[in-house]
């Protein structure tokens, strides 16, 4: 049979089985150390849930500014659709870049008005 504690934490977990484990480790902790802390045990409960709701917000702020930064670049690449970059080319016999598509369409005419 075992200690006194072990029997009171054992009861302890069958009448608490509704509550979550957070608060069965708590009570268990107070159980076993007591107060080491010289804090009650709501307080260093409170400062817990407080701890909690601080790493959700940094949480939620962090994804608030990924899905905002996501939002942005889907935009741009919406917007960019219709504005192409054209590739560019060094003109032959000249010394200036013309646009590759234009060249690509029509060499000839290219060439025979490159010395007019």
């Amino acid at each position: 049979m075992g200690n006194k504690k072990e029997i009171e934490i054992a009861k302890l977990q069958l009448t608490m089985g509704n509550k979550n484990e957070i608060e069965i480790a708590e009570t268990i902790e107070l159980l076993l150390f007591g107060d080491k802390s010289g804090e009650d045990f709501t307080k260093r409960k409170k400062k817990r849930e407080e701890a909690i709701e601080i790493i959700k917000g940094v949480g939620l702020a962090v994804g608030v500014i990924a899905g905002v930064g996501l939002l942005g670049w889907g935009i741009s690449k919406l917007v960019s659709l219709g504005s192409e970059e054209r590739k560019m080319v060094k003109a032959p016999g000249r010394d200036r870049f013309i646009f590759r598509d234009e060249f690509e369409r029509d060499p000839a005419s290219y060439f025979r008005n490159l010395r007019k």
